[in-house]
């Protein structure tokens, strides 16, 4: 399912699309997303057996924009702060997007923002907005080496802390660099007052707990939804696929009932969007016009044979050949404007479906161009084969003749252009799939072809527990006292 990086296989630029391409691996044909698109799993997991799928909201299904999110949080942090007692001048701070990330350390012995890597190796120190240097932090760190401790270091690993992250090195920088305190190691010291950077980390940290639960930022990102909350079309069209396929769907989260429900509204309101029922529904009605008018028409103002007669022809002496037109027609043309004005509306529907499926990645539903090929087929056909039709009215062969070319080729037309791609890409994904779902869904898939490499590594696996069994049989016997 997944490729290491260190994969020497080269795939053609042009092929680095969201459905793949298929590659060669020695003998072996590959079928292979781009790797923007593919999903790195550390085991095998078959998606058929999962009967419940649950979601976070917040980031998960509710994506805040950022920065103006964190600059709206960072705002009500100040306030907090500014609350309990911290000094007015807090208020002047202007959140900077620019200096946090996500997962930084705070040390909360010595005040310091901390890059790390996943050994404990300090990469990067940051006091206030002052950038250690490296003897700097050779000197605070022995061997650049900080070691994760709860009760010193605290992980700033989650999207809501990066406004608490830039407070911190806000507070850290105002209480170092104003003059009416000292700095120490571990705190600043304002006449008999001593402030350690924990009891300031704690104060923040309790702010940012206060704001979230407490305070009004769930309210005021509520009532300005649109400028807070990123809203996807694909949202409810995901999650409705995993309920028609048999799944349930949940959502997991820490939240309120209050601020989940406004939240979820908001994200799964699109009245816009058009389900598949409303779909079929829209052609049957129009079907259903149809067969109404031709129903009535039929009832009302039957079809008759009209004879039309030609101009005499003399073949031969005392011979004239009288020729005769027989064509089915009613009273009325009405009829044959209404038939015409729902075919029109036909075409319309087509054509706002394909604009409505123009920007699907998928290429199986995604039908926008053959849509637009067929309704300009038609249109160019009727543009040239309705006026050759009055023009060309007596000559009953030719116009019979054009007649059945139009008809044969606008619809041979329009099923190649839907059909044939849809059945190629089919069976393209469905071959080339293989080799990378047998592993999973074998079970499921009968007489499929199986990958080589995917053979070997069950057959290594089964003999790998075989052998096993047999060092435990001979371990039992040695301890019982059985020789050899």
């Amino acid at each position: 399912m997944t490729e290491l990086p260190s994969s020497p296989v080269k795939r053609p630029r042009e092929n680095n699309k969201l459905n793949g391409s298929t590659v060669t691996e020695g003998n072996i044909k590959m079928y292979k997303r781009d790797p923007a698109h593919r999903v790195f799993v550390n085991r095998s997991l078959n998606m058929a057996k999962i009967k419940i799928f649950g979601f976070d909201m917040d980031y998960t299904l509710a994506v805040y924009k950022s920065p103006v999110y964190e600059d709206m949080g960072f705002e009500k942090l100040k306030e907090r702060l500014v609350a309990i007692g911290y000094p007015k001048e807090i208020n002047e701070f202007k959140y900077d997007p620019a200096f946090p990330c996500r997962g930084l350390w705070f040390d909360k012995q010595f005040g310091t923002l901390l890059k790390v890597d996943c050994y404990g190796n300090v990469l990067v120190a940051v006091h206030g907005f002052r950038f250690m240097k490296s003897w700097e932090i050779g000197k605070m760190y022995p061997n650049k080496y900080v070691q994760l401790d709860e009760n010193r270091i605290y992980v700033l690993n989650t999207l809501f802390n990066i406004p608490e992250t830039y407070m911190i090195a806000c507070m850290i920088d105002f209480f170092i660099t104003k003059k009416d305190y000292e700095q120490s190691d571990m705190g600043v010291r304002c006449g008999d007052l001593f402030m350690s950077y924990k009891s300031i980390f704690q104060d923040i940290r309790n702010s940012v707990d206060w704001v979230h639960y407490h305070g009004d930022m769930k309210d005021y990102t509520v009532q300005n939804l649109e400028t807070y909350v990123h809203k996807d079309k694909r949202l409810p069209l995901f999650l409705e696929r995993i309920r028609q396929h048999g799944q349930k769907t949940m959502i997991i989260t820490n939240s309120d009932y209050k601020y989940t429900n406004k939240i979820m509204e908001y994200l799964l309101d699109f009245p816009e969007t058009i389900k598949d029922w409303h779909l079929v529904c829209g052609v049957s009605v129009l079907v259903f016009i149809d067969f109404i008018t031709m129903t009535i028409w039929t009832a009302v103002d039957p079809l008759v044979y009209e004879k039309t007669s030609l101009d005499t022809e003399k073949t031969g002496q005392d011979v004239f050949v009288e020729p005769y037109i027989l064509t089915c027609s009613s009273k009325s043309y009405a009829w044959m404007g209404v038939i015409m004005a729902v075919k029109g509306l036909l075409l319309l529907f087509g054509a706002f479906i394909a604009v409505e499926t123009r920007n699907i990645k998928m290429n199986l539903l995604n039908e926008a161009k053959e849509i637009a090929l067929t309704i300009y087929t038609v249109l160019v056909l009727a543009g040239i084969g309705v006026p050759i039709n009055f023009v060309v009215e007596k000559n009953i062969d030719f116009k019979y003749g054009v007649t059945s070319i139009f008809v044969i080729l606008g619809t041979t037309v329009m099923l190649a252009a839907c059909l044939f791609p849809k059945v190629y890409t089919v069976l393209k994904i469905s071959v080339a799939d293989e080799s990378i779902m047998v592993a999973n869904m074998r079970a499921q898939t009968v007489n499929a072809p199986v990958d080589k490499s995917t053979v070997l590594k069950i057959q290594i696996t089964q003999l790998e527990s075989k052998l096993k069994k047999v060092e435990d049989e001979l371990h039992s016997y040695k301890s019982n006292g059985v020789d050899g």
